[in-house]
């Protein structure tokens, strides 16, 4: 009934043993739905389709759904596109308790955007930022002091502890144990979605 509290303990044993039933089916299936959310390249779920305005999703509610349960206000393709990866270059899941990472771009990999590039570490299975001691939660080409090399390349450590005090300027911290990696590309190229852009794959150090 309309402005009365939902009380589980007021229903019947065999209509909640339904709507419990409902809701794990609901979510296997938004779960499913959310690993089809893009293609894969090099170790990361390129994500494509998944936001929209109300127009472009009218009626795609499982897409809808797992691009919720993925990550809540997407922007459109056009404006940011945000892929994803939990996966090094062996196909191993991303564990700082166990290697330390390197993501490496050549200088015409890096991500083509119009306005900046973003990477953020996810701890896993939370999907939280990770507490550390220089108190970074996202890399960027905005980061001040991210260090280049001579032929435009650019290498991001990615591990619980410190590389050195020479390459703490391209260090993104992972937690002590299992994470994801988040990139996006704000305003990309038009070139970036002719063909998904994928990044290069982490490897590990």
């Amino acid at each position: 009934m309309p402005d009365q509290a939902f009380d589980p303990e007021k229903i019947e044993p065999d209509t909640l043993a339904a709507i419990e039933a409902g809701v794990a089916s609901a979510l296997q299936k938004i779960e499913a739905k959310m690993k089809m959310l893009g293609t894969k390249k090099n170790g990361w779920m390129l994500i494509s389709g998944a936001f929209g305005s109300r127009e472009i999703m009218q009626g795609k509610y499982l897409t809808r759904a797992a691009a919720a349960y993925f990550g809540l206000w997407g922007n459109t393709l056009d404006e940011a596109f945000y892929p994803e990866s939990s996966q090094d270059a062996d196909g191993e899941a991303l564990d700082a308790s166990k290697h330390n990472y390197v993501l490496h771009f050549e200088a015409d990999q890096l991500p083509p955007v119009k306005a900046f590039w973003s990477l953020s570490m996810y701890k896993l299975p939370e999907q939280h930022f990770i507490e550390n001691p220089i108190n970074r939660y996202v890399i960027s080409s905005a980061t001040k002091g991210l260090k280049y090399g001579d032929d435009g390349s650019l290498t991001i450590f990615m591990q619980h502890e410190s590389p050195s005090a020479d390459a703490e300027s391209n260090w993104l911290p992972a937690p002590d144990g299992p994470f994801s990696l988040q990139a996006r590309l704000y305003w990309p190229e038009p070139n970036a979605l002719d063909l998904l852009y994928a990044p290069p794959p982490i490897r590990k150090a």
